[in-house]
């Protein structure tokens, strides 16, 4: 009895090892059914090893990303940035990392941002729309509206626009609260309004109100520059500042019509100077040349010395000379035109020598008959332009307007060519006495 049920067990035994191992090679045939669960079996691993592969595809090729121009990609790694320096920082192109959750990429836009920072009064919507508060009666009032304070005690109110960029994208990263969260647009928007109203408040108190309203708005937008620069390289936030521009600066808008009237009145008043000098410029340029400067400086030197009878005076007075000689425009014509009169009196002069030198041995032998024949000559030359009054007897007071100068409408028309400088003719006419004796050879 017990060799039978042992041999019950052992044929038991194996039917269940021939079900739990199809592939073992036995002496009985398969069935169908065992045939089939085997084959079911090849076909579920042959398709559980494609979806290994192409999970573990699909897990590499997701990895890749692309960096777009303007754009920069940090890797954070289990937490961490990944690299050191520089080359934390990917630039545009295709790269890889490992996906999620071993990786995160990060990008970061290095674009030129702008930020708008008003310290204005406080407007209604319909105020805005038309541009300027129409509330002129109302005062100030600190924590609603926004003002800075000048260095001599003005209230201006000032809009600016700043200009910057992302220049380190790790310090970005690092000290900007949900700088890597990019559902969140510029998110140091509020940082730059901060630092740029610090700026702003700090170089005003620096400036006089006329001078923020006039010709030192360009200092003034540079020393904001100056100080936000100061304020962003001490936040270490990877921001760079680019551009700071005066949007537009107006007084408060209970005296705007006063500012106003101040205003026009200081620009009339640089412009008519600006006229001026620039009349000055040309005027002396026409009359002296390029070096006139230089030529007033010496003049002024020479009014000095001579005041005071400095020896150096001759010296400064030759180097004057030189200048006159130098200089272009109108001096130049004046000094040709001198220099030819004066030509023409030497040469006349020496004529007239000349012909008294002839005519003193006829005056030595007879000196009644020359001093006769040249008082005629004289006459004839004077007395065509004699002009003859008929008076009353009974007249006692006779009040008659001589010219004391007749020579002075000669000297002005320096354009006369018998004349170029107007200078006054000798006074003793020099005429041609009848007979022998001619005309002074320097006369015409």
């Amino acid at each position: 009895m017990a060799m039978e049920e042992h041999g019950k067990d052992m044929t038991q035994y194996k039917s269940q090892s021939e079900i739990v191992s199809p592939n073992v090679e036995t002496d009985q045939p398969m069935d169908a059914a065992n045939k089939a669960l085997v084959d079911a079996l090849h076909v579920t691993f042959k398709l559980l090893k494609l979806l290994m592969v192409a999970a573990i595809v699909w897990y590499v090729a997701y990895g890749a990303f692309q960096v777009k121009p303007e754009e920069v990609a940090l890797i954070k790694r289990f937490g961490k940035i990944v690299g050191i320096g520089p080359d934390r920082e990917l630039k545009q192109g295709l790269h890889w990392a490992w996906p999620f959750p071993i990786d995160e990429i990060i990008k970061v836009r290095k674009d030129k941002r702008t930020a708008n920072v008003d310290l204005w009064f406080s407007m209604t919507e319909q105020e805005r729309i038309q541009g300027r508060s129409m509330m002129t009666g109302e005062s100030l009032v600190p924590g609603r509206d926004e003002y800075v304070i000048t260095g001599d005690a003005n209230i201006l109110h000032i809009s600016m626009i700043i200009k910057y960029r992302v220049l380190d994208a790790f310090d970005y990263i690092s000290n900007i609260k949900d700088a890597d969260n990019p559902e969140v647009v510029n998110p140091e928007t509020y940082l730059i309004k901060t630092l740029a109203d610090n700026a702003i408040i700090q170089a005003a108190a620096q400036f006089k109100v006329d001078d923020l309203l006039g010709s030192q708005k360009a200092t003034f937008t540079s020393q904001v520059k100056t100080i936000m620069d100061e304020s962003l390289a001490s936040a270490k936030c990877g921001l760079q500042l680019e551009d700071v521009l005066i949007n537009k600066i107006d007084p408060p808008r209970q005296v705007v019509a006063n500012f106003n009237e101040v205003r026009n009145a200081a620009e009339q008043m640089h412009g008519m100077i600006q006229t001026a000098m620039g009349d000055s410029e040309q005027k002396l340029t026409q009359t002296a040349g390029q070096g006139y400067s230089e030529l007033i400086v010496m003049l002024e030197r020479e009014k000095e010395l001579a005041a005071r009878n400095d020896p150096a005076l001759p010296e400064v007075k030759k180097q004057v000379r030189q200048l006159l000689e130098q200089a272009g425009g109108s001096i130049r014509e004046i000094l040709e035109r001198s220099q030819s009169y004066r030509t023409k009196m030497v040469k006349s002069a020496q004529a007239d020598a000349e012909y008294f030198q002839a005519l003193l041995p006829e005056y030595r032998k007879n000196p009644k008959v020359v001093l006769t024949r040249l008082l005629l000559s004289t006459l004839e030359q004077t007395l065509p332009s004699v002009h003859k009054w008929y008076l009353p007897k009974d007249v006692y007071r006779i009040r008659m307007q001589i010219d004391r100068d007749p020579d002075e409408m000669k000297y002005a028309q320096p354009q006369n060519e018998e004349n170029p400088m107007g200078a006054a003719q000798p006074s003793m006419p020099m005429g041609s006495p009848p007979g022998p004796m001619g005309p002074p050879p320097g006369q015409h």
